[in-house]
C-alpha cells in the first residue's frame, strides 16, 4: 500500500466510523435518510481523493528555489580594473595583498570548528562588498550564493583577522620616521615638529540591547567615536574605536593611549613634538589647537590660525575617505552586535592604510566629507601652560600665508 492508499484508507475509516456512531445514536433518523447520506458520503470521499491527488502532484514536482547568481564565479573575472574598484573599493592589486596577508587566517582549520569555511577570496570580497555598500543581507545571499548565518560569520572572521593588523599597520611614528613626517608637515603649513594631525568622528550604531544609554551622542543617536591621528599623507598613526560619544567622552578618552601619551609624551614626541588639531581639543604642550573664531585678534595669530588649518587638514581629509570608501560606515552599521563593531571599523582603518600606502587613492566623486566630533583632552593648567608658551614661539617664527580667498 504507498502513501496515497493508506492516506485514503485512513479517510475512508474515519468516515466511517463517524457514520456508525452517528447511526448508533439516532436509528429512526437513519433509516429515514439512508439513501442521502450514502450520497454524502461518496461526495465526501470524492473530495479527499482529489485533495489527496493534489497534494500528490504538488508533492512530485516541488517549487524550484532560483538558483543563486554565483557572482563571485560568473560575473566579477570579468571585470575590468574601474569596476572591480568600484564594488570593492580598492585596485585588484591592492586586493590581491591583503588576499596574502589575511588569507592564512581566515582558513585555518585548527582556528574555526564546525563545517570547512567558503575559500578565503570570496570571503574577502563579500565583506568588502558589505563595507563598500549599504546591501541588505538579503540581496548579498543571492549575489554571492550563500545563507544569512555564512555572511555573517564571514564578516566577523575577516574584520577580526583585519583587526588584528593594526598594530603592523596602524603605527606610531618613531626615529627617521618621525622626522619624516615633522619634514612633510612642515612643508604642507610651516608648522615646524608637528607629528600628527587629531580628529574624531562618530559612527552610528543600533542601540544595544543592554546599556543602551550609554552611548547616545547629543544629537539623540547611538553611536561610537572614532578618533584618529594621522601622518601628512593621510595615513593613520593612531585609532581609537569604541569610546561612547556622550559626555563629551572625557571620562573614556582620560583612560586612552592618546591621553596617556600626551601626559608622558616619553619617545612618543621626540624634540618638543606635538599633534595639531581642533580648538575643542583644548591646548597642551604637545596637542596645539587653534585661538579660534573671535579670539585671533591680531594678524600673527590670525596667521598662526590659518597654518594650523593647514596642518590639521590630512586628518580631516582622511575620515572623509575612510567614510567614502567603505559607505557602510556612513549609515547606521546593520550589526547586531554592538561590541563587534569596533573590530569592524578598525578594520577598516587597517585598509584604509593599506590603500593609502599602496597609492590606491580614492575617486574624488566618491570622497564623503565626516562630520566631526572631538573628544576634549584636558590638561592640567601646567600643561596648558607650556602650550601657550609654544604657541606664542611658534607663531612668531610662521611665515605668512594669504587669506582663504584673498588675490
Amino acid at each position: 500500500m504507498n502513501d496515497k492508499q493508506l492516506a485514503l484508507y485512513t479517510f475512508y475509516s474515519f468516515f466511517n466510523n463517524s457514520d456508525s456512531e452517528s447511526d448508533s445514536d439516532s436509528d429512526s433518523d437513519t433509516s429515514n435518510s439512508g439513501s442521502s447520506d450514502d450520497e454524502l458520503y461518496e461526495d465526501e470521499v470524492e473530495t479527499m481523493y482529489t485533495i489527496l491527488m493534489m497534494v500528490d502532484k504538488s508533492c512530485a514536482n516541488p517549487i524550484q528555489k532560483p538558483v543563486p547568481n554565483n557572482h563571485i564565479e560568473r560575473v566579477i573575472p570579468s571585470y575590468m580594473i574601474e569596476e572591480f574598484k568600484s564594488s570593492f573599493r580598492m585596485l585588484p592589486s591592492t586586493y590581491e595583498h591583503v588576499l596574502t596577508l589575511i588569507g592564512p587566517a581566515i582558513t585555518s582549520s585548527s582556528a574555526f570548528v564546525g563545517r570547512k569555511t567558503i575559500e578565503a577570496d570570496k570571503q574577502l570580497k563579500l565583506t568588502l562588498y558589505y563595507l563598500a555598500s549599504p546591501n541588505s543581507y538579503r540581496s548579498m545571499c543571492e549575489m554571492f550564493g550563500v545563507g544569512r548565518a555564512t555572511i555573517v560569520r564571514t564578516l566577523k572572521r575577516v574584520t577580526y583577522a583585519l583587526h588584528c593588523l593594526a598594530p603592523q599597520w596602524i603605527k606610531w611614528p618613531k626615529g627617521d620616521e618621525a622626522v619624516r613626517v615633522c619634514r612633510e608637515f612642515e612643508a604642507v603649513c610651516g608648522f615646524p615638529r608637528v607629528i600628527g594631525a587629531i580628529a574624531g568622528t562618530q559612527v552610528n550604531v543600533p542601540a544595544p540591547r543592554e546599556d543602551a544609554c550609554s552611548i547616545v551622542n547629543r544629537k539623540n543617536d547611538y553611536s561610537i567615536h572614532l578618533q584618529v591621528v594621522c601622518d601628512a599623507r593621510g595615513v593613520f598613526t593612531h585609532c581609537v574605536a569604541g569610546d561612547t560619544a556622550s559626555l563629551l567622552e572625557t571620562s573614556a578618552r582620560g583612560a586612552s593611549p592618546l591621553a596617556r601619551r600626551l601626559a608622558d609624551p616619553g619617545e612618543h614626541f621626540p624634540g618638543g613634538a606635538h599633534l595639531v588639531g581642533d580648538a575643542a581639543y583644548g591646548l597642551q604642550a604637545h596637542l596645539q589647537v587653534p585661538f579660534g573664531r573671535g579670539a585671533a585678534a591680531t594678524e600673527l595669530q590670525r596667521n598662526y590660525d590659518r597654518c594650523l588649518a593647514l596642518g590639521a587638514r590630512p586628518a580631516e581629509v582622511a575620515l572623509g575617505t575612510l567614510r567614502g570608501r567603505f559607505r557602510g560606515l556612513q549609515d547606521t552599521l546593520p550589526v547586531a552586535d554592538t561590541r563587534k563593531i569596533p573590530e569592524l571599523v578598525m578594520a577598516c582603518c587597517v585598509l584604509h592604510n593599506v590603500c593609502a600606502l599602496a597609492g590606491d587613492r580614492l575617486d574624488d566623486e566618491d570622497y564623503a566629507a565626516a562630520t566631526l566630533a572631538h573628544a576634549p583632552v584636558h590638561a592640567g593648567a601646567g600643561a596648558r601652560a607650556t602650550g601657550e608658551l609654544l604657541r606664542e614661539s611658534i607663531m612668531e617664527r610662521l611665515p605668512l600665508k594669504p587669506e582663504q580667498g584673498a588675490a
